[in-house]
């Protein structure tokens, strides 16, 4: 396995890859600051923006 793929962080939420190199992509705390476990689809100002049960996120 590859390093990086090894060292990937994903989403708590969703599942999505975070991505640490473009911090837009990173969803905000309340206050302000970046999330390190959430992506920007997620969770703003520390918020959950999705209200979607597990069930419907998981795919056959």
């Amino acid at each position: 396995m590859i390093e990086s793929e090894i060292n990937k962080r994903y989403c708590q939420s969703c599942g999505m890859p975070l991505r640490f190199d473009v911090e837009k992509y990173l969803g905000t705390n309340s206050d302000g600051s970046r999330s390190d476990e959430y992506c920007y689809y997620c969770l703003k100002d520390g918020k959950y923006i999705v209200d979607i049960p597990m069930s419907e996120m998981i795919t056959d």
